[in-house]
């Protein structure tokens, strides 16, 4: 690697040097005007390995790629748990609230032992493939299998490995020094030190190769005309090994470029004298583009075999850049990726109390979040302490919140311990992080720039159409009343139609499953026409290759290390013994369940619902709804027909005209005017004002139509107070009566008839994230006493951390003894990614 470096050195100190001085500088062009939104997202999870039964918690981040700040621009963010066998076996929708989500799953307990896989995305990252869909695998061990997976798995060998070379800069070019990248792999992907000699076809020895990083090196070479080159290397065999290497052409331009110490790019492009007599007097153009969004543009002139270029790059932002050199016709001649980091590293220290502690015991941790380079903004982190035994241990550094925006998002490919590249204390991790990005690359993106078929979700719609019975034609004019029943928060929204039927409603903030009743009217509010209310079914995004999860093997080498299976069985059947013992869950719930009434019937729970709403424990006329109800086939003709209401007309007078101030005469002449007004408001009409009952729909007030074309068969119960008693509670308001309309509780799952002016769905809205709790352990009673076999020891998906201010956090132990590791993850308020760990003992 030495040997390289030096002759790279030695080269640039002979090359024929141009340089863009401050005549070029007038030709540069800043662009920052960004092409097309892209999204990131990055989901932190309590743990790595868990058992069926056991629950997953989650906090996720939503970032713009181009500078990671948070963004809203999308509000649902769609997370899925896919099988070994790549089914979707569990999904939930998250508020994505300026950015931040959080949510939780519960795995089944007849969940089979295998590697499973965690997939986020939002509608919006859709347009461009599932390149920006955030992945992460996670291990679930079900004792009834384990054994049968470990004795299934096939043993790890290593057979051939596949080297691909990658010249910088894009090609070879004839009598042009280049440098060659090259990485190795097994048959799953898996990297692999190799070493051998690169020989021409001559049959002569040019230069040797040797890997430096997981599997990935460089050398360097001066291809010549007439002549091809190959690699060869011995496998774990002794046996010969033989790759060819890339053609070299007889035109073109190889670029170089290296970072030096003052925040600087020096990029070199190389060419042989037939490319500089075809681009002569041409202009060629140097772009600079992060994350698809354009940066900078360079102009220049080739006027030598050798040009070097220095950029400043302390305006551009961290992570990966692409450099593109485009000719005539913006056509791309040479490409080179390099990693800025600008800003320095960020220091989110977490500080137990003590190294050791004893079970039960209460842990005292401090975090806290430094710049050394300056101020930053706020962090808005997510801290878990869990038992090292359920933390993936096969790699030493794992992805996080930083290599993921970072790096990992913007390459093709598993990235192998991707955190090594941001640990300061890895001396090499510069010069390992440009192999990396000279051979896994830059993701082909194909940005588009209009007519996105998914367009980013700010909560959920509905929508549908109104046409005449039996027909498809649309009725113009009408009224849609739709209503949303969530728990504890149900609304009415009236929406018109237009002239071809349609109508829609966007933007609903709703959790959970909500019920949704719609009913059309005319102008004259009267029930009308067939409305039809769209599928509001959410297709999830297809599971491609990249996530086939399916190979037995992942438990046995990848998932636990072979060595910790037997514990994770072990302890697994401890577990579910004292679960069944003691009936505990995986997560200690605060309180115990104490049955102090039986529970209520359908018919007991509506009765008490409508009692509750109409404010009173008695009701002037009640109608419980029953099979032989269905004669009144809707709501408005049950109160019309069985309670009799009907609009009250109430006239009151018009205020009397007031007198005009003139200035009187005499006492006659006032008294004459005043006879006059009197008669003339005498003469006047009242005027007529039309009282209703107060109708209310599961507690919540809606107007006549809002409940009229209900079917009766949705309906529990209706209640009725009259005159005086509803004046009494509701004020001249209820001077027409208050009627009480309470939904069948069973509605979720009720099938009705078919009522033609009325339609009914179930739309599943955001996940409604549980709370995690951490007992306290202060009771030493016996009679108190329960195994607590928590493997989450904490969890906490809302820490806010401002810079040089100390955050405390305390919970306690559980019965297990080991280590404890603690990990935090999060982002700031301009856009860097942050992340810390610590551990401690316990006796």
């Amino acid at each position: 690697m030495k040997a390289i470096c030096l002759t790279c050195s030695v080269i640039l100190l002979f090359c024929r040097f141009t340089l863009l001085g401050s005549s070029q500088a007038d030709k540069t062009v800043a662009v920052r005007d960004s092409l097309t939104f892209i999204e990131k997202v990055y989901v932190q999870t309590d743990r790595d390995d868990y058992f069926p039964g056991d629950d997953i918690w989650f906090k996720a981040y939503l970032v713009n790629a181009a500078d990671r700040f948070l963004t809203g621009h999308s509000m649902n963010l769609h997370v899925e748990l896919i099988s070994p066998a790549r089914q979707i076996i569990d999904t939930r929708i998250i508020r994505m609230d300026n950015g931040l989500g959080h949510g939780d799953f519960h795995l089944s307990e007849k969940l089979p032992s295998g590697k499973y896989l965690l997939r986020a995305y939002t509608n919006y990252m859709r347009n461009y493939g599932d390149q920006e869909f955030f992945r992460k695998d996670f291990s679930i061990i079900n004792t009834t299998d384990a054994d049968r997976v470990l004795a299934d798995s096939v043993a790890y060998t290593v057979s051939r490995p596949d080297i691909t070379f990658f010249p910088e800069g894009g090609s070879l070019v004839l009598n042009v020094p280049s440098i060659l990248a090259f990485k190795a792999v097994d048959q799953h992907g898996r990297s692999v030190d190799v070493s051998g000699i690169i020989y021409s076809s001559n049959g002569d020895s040019v230069t040797g190769f040797k890997s430096a990083h997981k599997g990935m090196g460089i050398f360097l070479l001066d291809p010549l005309p007439g002549i091809k080159y190959y690699a060869v290397t011995k496998d774990y065999k002794g046996d010969t090994l033989r790759y060819n290497l890339p053609q070299a052409f007889g035109t073109g331009i190889v670029m170089n470029a290296a970072r030096n110490r003052d925040r600087q790019l020096t990029i070199i492009f190389r060419t042989n004298a037939s490319t500089l007599s075809l681009l002569e007097n041409q202009e060629l153009t140097i772009k600079v583009t992060a994350r698809g969004n354009p940066f900078k543009k360079y102009k220049f002139r080739m006027n030598a075999l050798n040009n070097l270029f220095t950029m400043p790059t302390g305006d551009l932002p961290d992570g990966i850049v692409m450099l593109t050199l485009s000719g005539k016709d913006n056509i791309p001649m040479c490409e080179r990726l390099v990693f800025i980091h600008n800003n320095k590293d960020i220091s989110l220290a977490i500080d137990p109390e003590k190294e050791e502690y004893d079970r039960r015991d209460s842990v005292n941790i401090k975090v806290s979040l430094s710049a050394p380079w300056g101020d930053t903004k706020d962090a808005f982190m997510s801290l878990a302490a869990t038992d090292d035994l359920f933390m993936d241990d096969t790699e030493s550094y794992p992805t996080n919140i930083v290599s993921w925006f970072l790096l990992e998002s913007d390459v093709k490919g598993k990235v192998e311990e991707p955190a090594y590249y941001f640990d300061p204390s890895n001396t090499e991790r510069v010069k390992d992080l440009d192999l990396l990005l000279m051979t896994q690359g830059w993701r082909d993106f194909r940005w588009k720039y209009s007519g996105l078929e998914y367009p980013p979700e700010y909560g959920f719609s509905v929508s549908g159409k109104i046409r005449k019975k039996f027909s498809d034609t649309p009725i113009d004019g009408t009224t849609v009343t739709i209503g949303f029943f969530d728990i504890g928060n149900p609304f009415i929204r009236y929406l018109p139609s237009d002239k071809f039927g349609l109508f829609s409603i966007n933007g609903i903030d709703i959790s959970s499953k909500t019920v949704i009743i719609a009913s059309v009217t005319d102008e004259k509010d009267k029930l009308k026409g067939w409305l039809i209310l769209d599928s509001s079914k959410y297709s999830p995004a297809k599971i491609s290759g990249l996530e086939n999860t399916t190979r037995l093997e992942a438990l046995y080498d990848e998932v636990s290390n072979k060595k910790q299976l037997p514990s994770y069985i072990q302890y697994a059947e401890f577990k579910t013994s004292l679960n069944r013992k003691y009936r505990l869950s995986d997560t200690i719930r605060p309180g115990e369940v104490k049955i102090t009434a039986k529970r209520q019937t359908q018919e007991e729970k509506a009765r008490s619902e409508s009692y509750h709403f109409l404010r009173t424990t008695w009701t002037d006329q009640d109608y419980e709804v029953t099979p032989i109800s269905k004669t009144y086939t809707t709501v408005g003709r049950l109160l019309r027909e069985r309670f009799l209401i009907k609009p009250v007309k109430h006239f009151t007078p018009k205020p009397k005209p007031l007198l005009p101030k003139i200035q009187f005469k005499s006492k006659e002449q006032e008294a004459i005017l005043s006879k006059y007004y009197e008669s003339k408001n005498s003469e006047e009409e009242t005027n007529p004002v039309v009282m209703e009952p107060i109708i209310m729909l599961d507690g919540l007030e809606v107007r006549w139509e809002g409940i009229e074309a209900i079917p009766i068969s949705w309906i529990a119960r209706v209640d009725y107070i009259k005159g005086r008693n509803a004046q009494h509670i509701w004020g001249i308001r209820g001077s027409a009566g208050v009627v009480s309309v309470i939904l069948r509780s069973d509605l979720l799952d009720n099938n009705t008839n078919v009522v033609y002016h009325s339609a009914r769905m179930i739309l599943t809205g955001f996940s409604e994230p549980r709370i995690f709790y951490s007992p306290k352990h202060h009771t030493k009673l016996e009679s108190d006493y329960k195994p607590d076999l928590r493997n989450t020891l904490f969890w906490d998906p809302d820490i806010k951390l401002g810079q040089g201010k100390d955050t405390t956090l305390v919970f306690y132990n559980s019965d297990n003894p080991g280590t404890i590791q603690i990990r935090a993850e999060g982002i700031t308020g301009n856009g860097i990614p942050v992340t810390g760990t610590a551990e401690y003992r316990v006796k």
